[in-house]
């Protein structure tokens, strides 16, 4: 266990333990391969890859830590290490520290049963074995292969009693403990160990009793040759009616050893009992399900901690503004030009809880696997990057405008050997939320299962970059866990990667609803600039302020068809009718005769650049497919990539949205689209770089405020000025 005393209810780690393959090892191994990064973290190329690697190592040694107690576990289904008799066999050089083939019988026949070949016995072995395993025909016959059987999976509230639930003082009914090794020390004779023999450490075992109490002799015939057996119910107080796959002639009744004639005959002496391969064979018979149960019931224990993930309920995980200036580094991750830093993503909320099932020991009631005060929370995102990606998104996967039902034109991006996906995964790792009590984290006590809580996960010093493909939301929670002290939950969500939703000034058309779709502006639907700008996310009776460009901010939102782009994680759809919502609000300084712009408002499902695998070959990354979030291909091996769009020969975003006036009276609206016939095509816009995202301010979030109507009379000239300019064709 790696524990100073694996019987003692103190949770007390061996500091100067050599084995470092130890359930401890196993539990904090697991916890570096959610979350382990290296002060080298995306400075190159090769420290992301070593990263990624080491990830998979610490995966490794999990597994192999936990492998090797569930070794030690499963070595306990054998009496004679429950019972602690001697059967060893050493090796040709030690030949005489050998333990005489019949103390070493059960691991010997057992082996057989299995690999059916005598011959990978040791060699002194071979002919004593072919004797034993030949019948009265004198052939060779070896027992079938040991039974899986379907022995009910345990539970047990710590990893030591599915060893042994014995006290530590000792002094219970060693007839009602439930560990493996209770059960196969308490219930066989082996043959060092028989009826009343010591064993290495000189002790008596006291069951089965030395007077055979309980004990039933049954007449057998084996090879031709009678025998006396004795056999009996062993106490099995996990699952006492199970039906185990004994020889016929015993009855259900697990066979103990052989007696001889002249042993029963001898009243003035204990029974001798002989334990032979036959019964070591209904031994392993008996034994074997059980081990696997065992085995199965400790890795549900292992991974037990379940969370669960939640998107807040305006459905939205983060928020970035895509026009912060950056810049893409050779290793392709997005640098902010100001302080260098990775850029992206830089708070997540979601809401989560404790899911993890409460445990039932058998015979007992259930045990809630709740939290504790002192443990720790982790957000922890997975992905792969584009490494095509450019600010101006000129690296991206575009697709032109069509008159539906006809699709755009689909643009590959050039971008050299990079390639549109890291071969290596990468990660963000938040910083950590203090667990103050099970209040902090709820759940673990069954149905009916509380509400989640939301969370606000700080990323800033490790950002979700705004390239990331392949994207994954993980919530680790490392501490108490029920009875446990040093456990780990985990809770991970499918997530859709990042959807840049794109406003831009579009005044010189507007959409008229009663000769659709689109005219060049007048007086009464005039050229204006932008001066404030409110994105908000979430349904219309809960609306949350994500983004916004307002006073005092020097200058305009949007104007000479400048964009707004806002980049958010979203939950993946349920159904194509699962969408989220954003409102966008423009405000113009100098109301136009129609007042102000109708409020915009889109819905979508989100943008997804995913594969199927975690590796896939250059032939599926060079074919992307397209439009996957209404229906997921078939093949076996797929890469998703749905486009960006270009309008007006704008590279613009995921989703988009001109800025425009519009005939209709409605108090928001969604245009269609803007078609291709406007002109002139200003080719490039002027993102916005500043503005505020509200999404990642402290606390909870608030509700969309009222949009400003007027400025002070010298901005007003400033953008009167700019609209004439603009309606001559000056850009100022």
């Amino acid at each position: 266990m790696g524990v100073t005393d694996a019987l003692s209810p103190t949770y007390s780690p061996l500091l100067t333990r050599d084995n470092h393959f130890t359930w401890i090892d196993a539990r904090r191994a697991y916890f570096k391969a959610l979350t382990y990064q290296t002060n080298a973290a995306t400075q190159s190329s090769t420290a992301d890859e070593f990263e990624s690697e080491a990830r998979l190592f610490f995966l490794a040694t999990t597994t192999k830590a936990l492998g090797q107690v569930m070794h030690i576990l499963q070595d306990g289904s054998q009496p004679q290490h429950a019972r602690i008799d001697r059967h060893n066999h050493s090796n040709v050089t030690w030949d005489f520290l050998n333990a005489e083939l019949p103390r070493r019988l059960m691991e010997v026949s057992t082996n057989i049963r299995i690999t059916r070949d005598i011959n990978l016995s040791p060699l002194d072995d071979r002919e004593p074995l072919r004797a034993m395993f030949t019948n009265e025909f004198g052939n060779i016959e070896l027992a079938g292969l040991p039974p899986v059987g379907n022995y009910p999976i345990p539970q047990f509230t710590t990893p030591r009693r599915f060893f042994t639930t014995r006290d530590q003082a000792g002094g219970d009914d060693f007839n009602q403990r439930k560990g493996l090794i209770d059960y196969a020390n308490r219930g066989f004779f082996t043959e060092g160990t028989a009826n009343g023999a010591r064993n290495l450490k000189l002790r008596v075992m006291p069951s089965p009793p030395i007077n055979l109490a309980g004990t039933q002799e049954i007449p057998v015939i084996d090879r031709g040759r009678s025998f006396i057996d004795i056999a009996w119910n062993a106490p099995d107080s996990v699952s006492p009616g199970y039906v185990d796959a004994l020889d016929s002639v015993y009855a259900g009744k697990v066979p103990l050893g052989q007696v001889t004639l002249r042993s029963i005959m001898n009243e003035s002496q204990p029974l001798k009992v002989t334990v032979r391969d036959r019964h070591l064979r209904n031994h392993a018979n008996v034994l074997i399900p059980r081990a696997i149960a065992y085995s199965a019931g400790l890795i549900n224990y292992f991974f037990r901690g379940t969370l669960e993930i939640e998107p807040i309920d305006q459905k939205v995980f983060a928020v970035a503004n895509q026009g912060e200036p950056h810049t893409i580094d050779a290793a392709g991750w997005p640098r902010k030009t100001a302080g260098g830093g990775v850029f992206g993503f830089e708070k997540v909320r979601l809401k989560v809880r404790n899911i993890t099932d409460p445990v039932t020991e058998p015979g007992g009631t259930a045990v809630s696997q709740s939290v504790a005060a002192g443990g720790q929370l982790y957000a922890v995102a997975r992905y792969h990057r584009n490494l095509c990606y450019k600010a101006n998104l000129s690296g991206e996967l575009t697709q032109t405008f069509a008159t539906p039902p006809l699709v755009g034109v689909i643009t590959e991006p050039t971008c050299g050997a990079l390639g549109p996906r890291t071969v290596f995964q990468d990660i963000s790792v938040s910083e950590p939320i203090s667990i103050n009590g099970v209040g902090d984290l709820p759940g673990g006590a069954g149905t009916p299962l509380p509400m989640g809580v939301e969370k606000t996960f700080d990323f800033i010093n490790d950002p979700i970059p705004i390239n990331a493909t392949d994207l994954i939301l993980q919530v680790v929670y490392r501490g108490t866990l029920g009875d446990e002290a040093e456990s780990v939950a985990l809770g991970m969500l499918d997530v859709r990667e990042p959807t840049i939703m794109t406003f831009w000034e579009n005044t010189d058309y507007f959409l008229d609803t009663t000769t659709p779709p689109w005219r060049t502006f007048n007086p009464t639907y005039p050229l204006k600039p932008i001066r404030y700008f409110r994105f908000c996310i979430g349904p219309s009776a809960d609306e949350r302020l994500g983004y916004w460009f307002a006073s005092p901010t020097p200058g305009n939102a949007m104007t000479n068809y400048g964009s707004t782009r806002i980049a958010v994680i979203v939950p993946k759809p349920t159904s194509p009718t699962d969408t989220f919502r954003v409102k966008a609000t423009p405000v113009i300084n100098t109301p136009g005769p129609m007042g102000q712009i109708r409020p915009l408002e889109l819905t979508s499902v989100g943008r997804i650049a995913q594969s199927n695998r975690e590796f896939i070959s250059t032939a599926t990354e060079a074919n992307p497919q397209a439009d996957c979030s209404n229906l997921l291909p078939s093949t076996e091996e797929y890469w998703c990539n749905d486009p960006l769009q270009r309008r007006r020969q704008v590279m613009l975003g995921s989703r988009l949205q001109p800025v425009a006036w519009v005939t209709s009276a409605a108090s928001t609206f969604n245009t269609p689209d803007v078609g291709v016939s406007m002109s002139p095509d200003p080719q490039s816009t002027l993102v916005q770089p500043l503005g505020e995202v509200r999404f990642n301010d402290a606390g909870a979030l608030v509700s969309c405020p009222t949009p400003p109507e007027a400025e002070k009379a010298s901005s007003i000239e400033l953008n009167e000025l700019e609209e004439v300019a603009r309606s001559l064709g000056i850009k100022l």
